[in-house]
C-alpha cells in the first residue's frame, strides 16, 4: 500500500521569466521523487491568520532530471497563488509543495503508442515534461514535429543595449544526462554536454563540435569565442547577420536575453531554406573566459522532437569552468 504524499518545503532556486506573464519556477526538493511525464504538484500558501490557498501546477521539466523540478505558472488577475508566485516570490524562497500527483494522463518509454495528445491554456505544460521524455527515450513514438508549433514569424532584431558584465557567477546546478546517453567534454575548453545512444561527436579541430544523429539530419552545433568583448545578445546579432551571409532563405525570429545557470545569456532562433525549410535555435552563453554557442538544427517538420532533444541538451550543459 502506497503511504500518502506529505508536504515537504521547496527552496526556489530559479525564476525565468518565459513572457510578460508566464515564469517557470526551479524548486529543490528535500524529498525528492522521480515523477512520470504529464503529473504535477500541489503548491500550499499559508496567510498569517491561517488561511490556505492551494493550486496544482503540471510539471514541465524532464523526469530525469534528479533533485529539483520546474514548475511554468501563468499569472492570472484573480488568481491568489499565481499573483503571489509572479509577484513576491523570489530565489531562496520557501514554499510548501506536494507531489508528483497523477495518473491519468502519464508516459514511460516502456508504454510505447500511438498516442494522441491534444491539450490548450496552460495545460499545454504537462505535454512540455512528456515531449522531453519522449525525445531522450530515442523518440520510439515518432513524435516528430506534432507536440510543438513550429511555424515562426519573420522579425527585424533590435540592436543590443545591454552592457558587458563585469563580474559573472554561475550557479551550481548540477546537470542532468538522461539514462543510457555519454558526456562529452570538450578538450580545449572544458564545457560538457551529453550525447543521445547514437549520435556522433564530430570536431573541427577548433572552436566547433558537431552532435550528428546518425538516424536523421539533425544535429547539435557548439562553437566557442575566446574573452569576447560583448555581451551575449551583442554575440548572437553578430551571429544573426553571418548566418545571413551564409544560408539561403535566413528568416530570423527572435533575439532575447536570457539567462543559463545564472549566467547572461541570449537565445536567437531562425529559419532557412536547405532543400526544405529548417528551424534553428540557439543559446549563447557567456562564461568567465568564453561565449558558447549551442545550436539545434533540424528540420522544421521534426521541430517538435528537435526543440524537446534541445531541452535534453541544455538540461545537461555544463559551461567552461573558467
Amino acid at each position: 500500500m502506497k503511504r500518502p504524499l506529505e508536504w515537504q518545503i521547496a527552496t526556489v532556486t530559479a525564476i525565468k521569466p518565459e513572457t510578460p506573464n508566464v515564469k517557470t519556477f526551479t524548486l529543490r526538493l528535500p524529498q525528492w521523487l522521480r515523477h512520470r511525464a504529464g503529473q504535477h504538484y500541489d503548491i500550499r500558501l499559508t496567510a498569517p491568520d491561517g488561511y490556505q490557498a492551494q493550486r496544482s501546477y503540471s510539471i514541465a521539466s524532464a523526469p530525469e532530471r534528479e533533485n529539483e523540478i520546474e514548475l511554468t505558472v501563468e499569472r492570472l488577475e484573480d488568481g491568489e497563488v499565481s499573483s503571489y508566485l509572479h509577484d513576491v516570490l523570489v530565489v531562496g524562497d520557501q514554499i510548501e509543495v506536494r507531489g508528483p500527483i497523477g495518473g491519468y494522463f502519464v508516459w514511460e518509454a516502456e508504454l510505447g503508442g500511438p498516442l494522441l495528445l491534444i491539450a490548450g491554456g496552460s495545460v499545454l505544460l504537462a505535454l512540455v515534461s512528456f515531449t522531453v521524455a519522449v525525445a531522450v527515450s530515442g523518440d520510439p513514438l515518432g513524435l516528430g514535429s506534432q507536440a510543438v508549433a513550429s511555424t515562426v514569424p519573420p522579425t527585424t532584431l533590435p540592436p543590443s543595449t545591454t552592457a558587458v558584465p563585469t563580474t559573472i557567477t554561475p550557479t551550481t546546478q548540477a546537470p542532468v544526462v538522461p539514462p543510457g546517453w555519454a558526456v562529452h567534454t570538450d578538450p580545449a575548453t572544458g564545457y560538457q554536454v551529453a550525447v543521445p545512444p547514437g549520435w556522433q561527436v564530430v570536431s573541427d579541430g577548433g572552436p566547433r563540435t558537431e552532435l550528428r544523429d546518425q538516424s536523421s539530419p539533425t544535429l547539435l552545433r557548439i562553437d566557442w569565442l575566446l574573452d569576447p568583448q560583448a555581451d551575449p545578445v551583442s554575440v548572437e546579432q553578430q551571429a544573426s547577420q553571418a548566418h545571413a551571409g551564409e544560408l539561403d532563405g535566413y528568416s530570423p525570429a527572435r533575439l532575447e536575453p536570457a539567462q543559463f545557470k545564472g549566467l547572461p545569456a541570449a537565445l536567437l532562433e531562425f529559419t532557412y531554406q536547405d532543400g526544405e525549410t529548417w528551424h534553428a535555435l540557439e543559446l549563447g552563453v557567456r562564461t568567465p573566459r568564453h561565449h558558447v554557442a549551442m545550436a539545434i538544427h533540424t528540420r522544421d517538420r521534426d521541430w517538435g522532437a528537435g526543440w524537446a532533444l534541445f531541452e535534453a541538451f541544455k538540461a545537461s550543459f555544463v559551461p567552461p569552468p573558467t
